[in-house]
Order: C-alpha cells, then structure tokens, then sequence
C-alpha cells in the first residue's frame, strides 16, 4: 500500500505537473491499495507468493520479492502553455507492505475474488520509501538529456510486527493507485488555470466533488467519459 506521494515534473519555473491520488490528497483515505489491479489486492502472484500444499513437508526457506517499477508518463514540453519544456522531476513515495499468510478452505490457488472462507494471518509488516530527483535539458537530443540524477531510500526498509490482527481495510480497497491517480497541471501564473491531463479510472465521490477537492472550490470540469465513481469493492480481505 501507498500511504504518501509526491510526484512533480517541473517545467522551466512556469509550473508543474503532479500525478496525485485524490483519496490520500483529501485526507479520505490514509493509505492507497498498490496492486497491479490483476490480482487484487495483492501486488503480485509471482515472486512474491509461495504456495504450500497439504502434506508432510521438511523444514526450508523460502524468498519472497517484490518489484516496483518507476515509468510514469511525462512530456517534453506542454504546447498549451507556451511550449515550455521539461526541467526537473522529483519522486518522493512511501509504501507499507505486509507478509501475509493464506489458508484457504476449499482447493484453489490464490486468485483475484478469495473465498470468504479463506482465512489471513499477518505475520510482518515492512515499511519503505523512494526518493528520485532528475535534472533534464529537453534541448538536448533523446538519450542525451538527463543531466543530473540521484535516488536514495531515507533509511533502510524497517521490518516490525503488525499492529493488528488483519489487513487495514484500506489497503485492500478499490481502487488501487493507478486507476485513482491524476496528472494534473498547476501553472505558477495565478491568471492561468489548472488542467487536467489525465483524469483518474475511478474515482469515490461524485465528480463534482472530486473537482472541488482537487482543484478548489470555485472549479468546474466536464466528467471524462472514462472516469467511473465506485460506491464499493467486492475485493477485500477480512
């Protein structure tokens, strides 16, 4: 789960770009599910799953890993405002993630819908962060234009007993960070006004509020066509 982001991509001191997730930004949510979406609500069912049948078995170690993978979209230079170009980029993140352990009630591997039999033990909890700054000259050819990079971890990952019993249930709710994040532009000039560039998948409260809450209380936007309001998730774990 993601319970802090802080994601701008700066364009030459005009203003900047922010991916932002509404539920942590207007304080509804503390921390944001982190699954790919596929297979919720857990990140992965590769690397990071073991499965262990019933029978007999010798005592073994097993490693379990996760993968995070930084792509986001950024542009070169924004057209609608005098093709200013991109100059720095600066990624700050915190993640929890929990080991958990799953026993099921009925034959099955893990799959996306778990029976509501299946019962789930936390056994650790291990928080983390990312921190990423990027300098780029978007005159230079493609290739050649990050000009100063540097990304370090505050401290080491920090491995403890969960605090509780179960997985928060915020953790486990639609929706998950990529159908909820926005890109959104937030010029310097306070003549100019906000855009959104890219609108998020889905969305837990009724678009005007949404708009509200992120773009302050005077704004009004269209609805995106491609952006659903969810009232409710079937994907959670009890």
């Amino acid at each position: 789960a993601c319970n802090y982001m802080y994601l701008e991509n700066d364009y030459e001191q005009r203003g900047s770009s922010y991916w932002e997730f509404h539920p942590l930004k207007s304080g509804r949510r503390q921390l944001m599910n982190d699954s790919d979406g596929r297979m919720y609500p857990f990140y992965s069912v590769t690397q990071s799953v073991h499965t262990i049948r019933v029978g007999h078995h010798w005592k073994t170690n097993k490693e379990l890993q996760i993968k995070d993978y930084f792509h986001p979209s950024v542009v070169w230079e924004l057209p609608y405002s005098g093709r200013v170009r991109l100059t720095d980029i600066h990624r700050q993140q915190q993640f929890l993630i929990w080991l958990v352990a799953v026993r099921h009630r009925r034959r099955g591997v893990l799959t996306e819908a778990q029976s509501p039999a299946d019962e789930v033990h936390v056994l650790k909890k291990i928080r983390w962060d990312y921190n990423l700054r990027m300098k780029v000259d978007s005159h230079l050819p493609v290739g050649e234009r990050v000009r100063w990079f540097t990304e370090y971890q505050s401290e080491p990952p920090q491995v403890s007993e969960p605090d509780e019993a179960h997985l928060p249930e915020e953790s486990t709710k639609a929706p998950h960070c990529n159908a909820a994040q926005s890109l959104i532009w937030y010029p310097r000039d306070p003549d100019r006004y906000q855009r959104i560039l890219v609108p998020p998948k889905q969305i837990i409260v009724p678009w005007s509020q949404w708009v509200r809450e992120m773009l302050g209380s005077k704004s009004r936007r269209r609805k995106p066509a491609e952006t659903a309001e969810i009232r409710w998730s079937p994907y959670l774990v009890q």
